[in-house]
Formats: C-alpha cells, structure tokens, sequence
C-alpha cells in the first residue's frame, strides 16, 4: 500500500499533463481481494493524499 506522500506526489504528478477539473483518481488497485481494515486503511490514504493536493492547487473559474 503506497503511503499518503507516494500518492500525492503521483497526483500532483498527473496534474502536471492533465487539468485539474478533467483529472479523476481512481481506485482500482485490488481493493476487492483485501479484507475491510486493509480496505479501509487505503481508501483514508487515498483521501488524505487528496485533500492535500486540493488545497495545495490554486482555484481557477
């Protein structure tokens, strides 16, 4: 499971070749053949990792 850091690193990566509002994470790394902690402990990264890129990425209308 890459930690919260090695996932915002590979967002602000994509963010780099792909606008921000044409940019979507997904999720399809085996979560089905792990158990709910294992699951569970993922999905927090995952959302830890992108909250850390919204606020880090200016706000553009």
């Amino acid at each position: 499971m890459p930690s919260v850091e090695e996932l915002r690193k590979l967002i602000e990566t994509a963010l780099k070749h792909v606008p921000a509002n044409r940019l979507w994470i997904k999720l399809d790394c085996g979560l089905k053949t792990r158990d709910y902690t294992k699951v569970r402990a993922s999905l927090a990264k995952f959302v830890a990792a992108r909250q850390a890129v919204v606020e880090s990425v200016p706000v553009t209308v």
